[in-house]
């Protein structure tokens, strides 16, 4: 007789627990895990390996978040200044002492001030925390003063760092004294860089390997064709290049990168191990994609006959080109090779006349009913009125950027959707906004807020009125 065993979270051992917590973000682990039982509560107070990804993240529950956990049990930490939550970083700087945070072994930091990254640097340059990954993009018109300039040299030289991706805004690489035998093994720099530049920095960091050559996609995948490749492993490779570009694309079926930008097929010349066309995967490491709908409209009816397009079944963004107009049966052909389920980020680049936008108005409604999910809405468009925009706003977003002409448009969209957790106006003429009777509008609804203004956009960073935050507390 065989006696059945019968398992649950609550008997599962603790390392096991720990290793399931790996697997979750930090709210569901706080704000749900941890108040099943009482076991579990005292599991999720001994777990020490908590990652805080404050990127998109509602103003309450970042509040909430940050009240709830101890800073010698974070590991990971991103923190963002960027359109969807302006001025976190100098609120997260002001309200909790980065000294604390003894044991990150990740930092990202998004459209981060020049002063607020002095005040990180400084810390991981003489912390004894093992930082493998770093991630760094500066406010775009960001200038480092030679004091950061040395405190991200000196983090970049610990013997830990394994990642590194830097965007430096209008400071140049060459400024920044490369460490000796840096232990970077992936690097990624977001800047123009001198060739003598490059050589000094591959020369320092003995862990990189370039491989790059335009001349002979074939010569490159030829390597690849091997019986250990195609028959012991099955690994098949594609290479790509983009004629007008001088990049290659070099990836294996299932593993094709995050982020691409669909193109007609006659611009493009592709090699590949496998037997199958690369149209006919399912791409599932791709995460956004970017196409012109016109585009796409004579490419996939063209690929259709064929069966020879690909299914992206796991994308988050997606950013449309509309320059014309909305295509007949152009939605049911993107969602015929991309699962419009999954995505969560819509940007809309939409350059039509007015007077030809009611089937622009209609295509992106149809798409929004369809991918349900969209939290984020980006609209880069001078030529649809505030009115269609408005039409096409469902209760599902929670993030949104669009053009305005006046402080009334700013009023419009604040009054009329009060459940956004950010906006973004951007303008084109940077004497419009009086931000005094923005604050005014935001304080007499009793809205906590920050926001951050540029010459051409107002980033508001919202919440719920403070009594409703005080009761949630």
């Amino acid at each position: 007789m065989t006696t059945s065993i019968v398992l649950s979270l609550n008997n599962l051992p603790v390392e096991i627990l720990h290793r399931i917590f790996d697997r979750l973000d930090a709210k569901t682990i706080l704000f749900h895990v941890k108040y099943v039982c009482k076991r579990l509560y005292s599991t999720t107070i001994n777990y020490n390996r908590y990652e805080l990804n404050f990127n998109t993240i509602c103003k309450k529950t970042f509040h909430q978040l940050c009240s709830v956990t101890y800073p010698e049990k974070i590991i990971s930490l991103t923190l963002s200044d960027e359109n969807q939550t302006p001025g976190q970083i100098e609120l997260f700087l002001s309200l909790y002492c980065i000294e604390q945070y003894t044991r990150l072994q990740s930092i990202t930091l998004m459209a981060i001030k020049e002063l607020h990254l002095n005040t990180i640097l400084k810390h991981t340059s003489t912390a004894a925390c093992s930082l493998a990954d770093l991630v760094i993009y500066c406010e775009l018109d960001s200038i480092l003063s030679d004091e950061t300039l040395l405190f991200l040299s000196l983090t970049i030289g610990k013997n830990t760092i394994r990642k590194l991706d830097l965007n430096l805004g209008y400071t140049t690489i060459h400024e920044l004294e490369w460490p000796l035998n840096c232990s970077v093994i992936y690097l990624r720099l977001t800047s123009c860089l001198r060739f003598q530049n490059f050589c000094r920095i591959l020369s320092c960091s003995p862990n990189i390997n370039v491989n790059h050559d335009l001349a002979g996609l074939e010569s490159i995948i030829q390597s690849f064709r091997t019986p250990f490749w195609i028959e012991t492993k099955q690994w098949f490779v594609t290479a790509m290049c983009v004629q007008h570009l001088s990049v290659i694309n070099l990836y294996t079926i299932n593993d094709c990168a995050s982020k691409i930008n669909f193109r007609p097929n006659a611009n493009k010349i592709t090699r590949s191990t496998a037997s199958t066309k690369i149209g006919q995967e399912i791409m599932q490491t791709v995460r956004e994609i970017s196409l012109d709908i016109n585009e796409m409209q004579v490419d996939l009816t063209e690929k259709a006959k064929k069966s020879a397009y690909c299914f992206y079944n796991r994308l988050t963004k997606l950013r449309l080109q509309i320059y014309e107009n909305w295509p007949d049966g152009s939605l049911g052909l993107l969602s015929s090779f991309i699962d419009l389920s999954t995505i969560t980020d819509l940007t809309l680049d939409v350059n039509i006349v007015e007077n030809d936008s009611s089937n622009i108005t209609t295509g992106i409604t149809a798409l929004l009913q369809q991918a349900s999910h969209i939290k984020s809405l980006v609209i880069l468009s001078h030529t649809l009125s505030l009115h269609t925009i408005c039409s096409i706003i469902s209760h599902h977003i929670k993030h949104l950027q669009i053009p305005v002409t006046s402080i009334k448009d700013m009023k419009l969209i604040l009054n009329q959707f009060d459940h956004l957790f950010s906006v973004s106006f951007t303008f084109r003429c940077k004497s419009i906004v009086s931000i005094t009777e923005i604050t005014e509008l935001l304080v007499t609804k009793g809205i906590d807020f920050t926001y951050h203004l540029t010459q051409f956009s107002l980033n508001l960073w919202l919440s719920m009125n403070k009594e409703e935050f005080l009761n949630s507390c």
